[in-house]
């Protein structure tokens, strides 16, 4: 109730029921190849920033926190993690307040989006004082039909990262899928998927390897690339089972937009409308993150329970390359494809192996990699595949 007595107005429903109309995806067209997303540079990247994204993943391997562990590698310090881009989005409290340009109006009001992976091609780490400025803008447009949702688009965008010394640091190409909520709820190919449990000797393994994983990871030992061969698996680290604290820990780690609290919600949900959701039991006004631990908007996408914000999946697979790949290698390339959700208490099992040794075009010693990730349903929840660069062994 307002100070009045007056019942809060309750909003439209139209975030339910978006269609995907010829109108939109001729819009969607026409901005393809414009630069529609400049960020000014962002506050310098700190230590304690890297540590709570590599928090929020689960990564705890030294190279990118401790200074005198960091000192004798080939970095010569600190470096963040290849997926540390994502959280380089500029934070600032004043931004609730400003109205979005009506130019970057969502042409497709209440369809359903979900991440679905995309490709990263680094140039360079971040290190501890860099400045961060990003460009981009629709890149792709596909349209794709599913027996899930029927008519569907798949939205690639491209952005460019450069560090305040004009140096491009990477190009990505994240991918979106737009799909309309109605044809996936009656679809029910989520909705009728029991929450997982598990018995003590099922979390006894988990826990196990847990408490072993540090032990695969390469460190400062080099993995050269003269003694990498195809058919090479990679180690395997578990994730899970998801939990809403594993969540809130990544959307913390990746100063995840659009979480605000209080007035500030309010007034980012006010100039943002397409961000805005309103549970029609409640009246309480939401942003559109909140299906990822909110039961009640999540269902309404047609997905049983509260589930990951995709690009932790992203995260997960760079994590596993880099324990692999020791501290003197750097991946150069990393594309993942998002199968299908990974749902409230599922586990996932992240593994990979090597199919090539080659030099690149610019005749750098580096291995291609095929990642997977699989949950407890024995479902590849996510595929994806890597370039990294090795050091020789005999340089």
């Amino acid at each position: 109730m307002r100070n009045g007595g007056d019942p809060v107005a309750t909003a439209s429903p139209d975030w339910l029921f978006g269609t995907i109309t010829d109108s939109a995806v001729k819009e969607l067209e026409r901005r393809r190849g414009e630069i529609t997303h400049v960020t000014p540079q962002s506050e310098p990247v700190t230590p304690e920033r890297i540590m709570r994204y590599c928090e929020g993943i689960g990564d705890d391997n030294p190279l990118f926190y401790d200074d005198a562990y960091a000192a004798s590698s080939r970095w010569g310090g600190i470096i963040a993690p290849p997926t540390f881009l994502h959280a380089n989005s500029t934070f600032d409290i004043r931004t609730p307040r400003t109205p979005a340009d009506p130019g970057d109006a969502d042409p497709l009001p209440g369809v359903f989006a979900m991440v679905t992976g995309g490709r990263m091609v680094f140039e360079r780490p971040l290190r501890p004082g860099d400045r961060v400025r990003s460009e981009g803008g629709l890149h792709r447009v596909v349209e794709r039909r599913s027996q899930m949702s029927g008519r569907s688009l798949e939205l690639i965008s491209k952005h460019v990262f450069t560090n305040d010394r004009n140096e491009l640091v990477a190009t990505t190409y994240p991918s979106v899928f737009r799909m309309e909520r109605g044809p996936i709820r009656e679809s029910r190919k989520y909705l009728d998927i029991p929450l997982p449990t598990y018995t003590e000797a099922q979390m006894a393994e988990i826990y196990a390897a847990y408490e072993h994983e540090h032990l695969q990871r390469r460190g400062a030992e080099p993995r050269f690339w003269e003694h990498t061969e195809p058919g090479e698996d990679l180690i395997v680290l578990v994730k899970g089972p998801l939990t809403i604290t594993n969540i809130i820990a990544y959307c913390q780690g990746w100063f995840a937009p659009g979480v605000y609290a209080n007035r500030l919600q309010h007034l980012y949900l006010m100039n943002h409308p397409s961000s805005r959701l309103v549970n029609p039991e409640t009246n309480i006004e939401d942003d559109i993150v909140a299906a990822h631990w909110d039961p009640y908007f999540a269902q309404q996408s047609g997905i049983p329970f509260p589930y990951d914000e995709g690009i932790m999946r992203v995260g997960w697979l760079a994590h596993l390359l880099t324990d692999w790949m020791g501290d003197d290698a750097f991946v150069r390339e990393l594309t993942v494809s998002l199968r299908r959700p990974n749902l409230l208490n599922d586990v996932s099992w992240c593994t990979g192996t090597v199919t090539g040794r080659r030099r690149d075009d610019e005749d750098r010693p580096v291995v291609d990699i095929d990642l997977w990730v699989t949950n407890q349903r024995d479902e590849q929840s996510a595929i994806g595949t890597a370039i990294v660069e090795l050091p020789l062994r005999h340089a």
